[in-house]
């Protein structure tokens, strides 16, 4: 499985066919969620204002 190396956030305008697989990964049982955008994520440093989900 293909690791994501950018911030989620910044993945939007990047051909996310090609990294969807991670994407799907990181996004199936989220942890955080970016207070800027709204994307969720299991690891926070892909988030580029993370906030714990309670």
């Amino acid at each position: 499985m293909a690791q994501l190396k950018k911030k989620m956030c910044k993945l939007a305008g990047d051909g996310l066919k090609k990294k969807e697989e991670a994407i799907i990964a990181e996004v199936l049982h989220p942890k955080y969620i970016c207070k800027k955008c709204l994307r969720v994520s299991t690891n926070k440093d892909l988030l580029c204002s993370p906030k714990k989900l309670e």
